[in-house]
């Protein structure tokens, strides 16, 4: 759903891999209430790593 690359903020992503093997059509623009439904879904099967070294800043 999200790439991060390190200069800049995260980007949302979201393809049809049905149809776009090689994930060239970014639809997240076209597809908020979708794209909304899987960042739930992310967030609410996100665990907390028990090692330190594996979680998000934000979590250490």
């Amino acid at each position: 759903i999200f790439l991060h690359k390190k200069d800049q903020g995260p980007k949302k992503e979201l393809f049809d891999l049905s149809v776009d093997l090689s994930e060239t059509n970014n639809l997240a623009e076209d597809n908020p209430k979708q794209l909304a439904i899987m960042e739930k879904f992310a967030k609410d099967m996100h665990v907390k790593s028990e090692h330190t070294l594996f979680r998000r800043a934000e979590e250490k």
